[in-house]
């Protein structure tokens, strides 16, 4: 058994967990502290404690495969994020992606009450 495959395995359930809606004290804690209204994929620096540090570690595995549901839109990247069909607008439309001026901008703030604001 090699521990290490096994502690990432455990990590990745801690951001499931994030992400899912888990209402747990300690994710309600984590949210609050760590993402406010980001999403764990939207945070870039690496800092805080070592369980925190190991969480931003081990995303990028997270993120493969995933199944993602929009709500409010504002946790999910327009971009990066396989929320919309098989895979993320940046595979799907690449020459668009290489001419945007914000790739990390969320569903939520270009869905507006309005339509589509591109």
């Amino acid at each position: 058994m090699d521990v290490r495959v096994m502690n990432s395995c455990l990590v990745v359930k801690w951001i499931d967990r994030l992400g899912g809606g888990d209402d747990s004290l300690v994710s309600e804690l984590l949210r609050k502290k760590y993402l406010g209204q980001q999403s764990i994929f939207q945070i870039n620096k690496k800092c805080g404690p070592q369980f925190w540090q190991g969480l931003l570690d081990v995303k990028q595995w997270y993120q493969i495969g995933r199944d993602i549901q929009v709500r409010s839109g504002f946790q999910k990247r327009f971009w990066k994020d396989t929320w919309c069909g098989n895979c993320t607008m940046k595979t799907a439309f690449p020459h668009c992606y290489q001419t945007c001026v914000n790739p990390d901008i969320s569903v939520g703030h270009i869905k507006k009450d309005e339509g589509w604001q591109l």
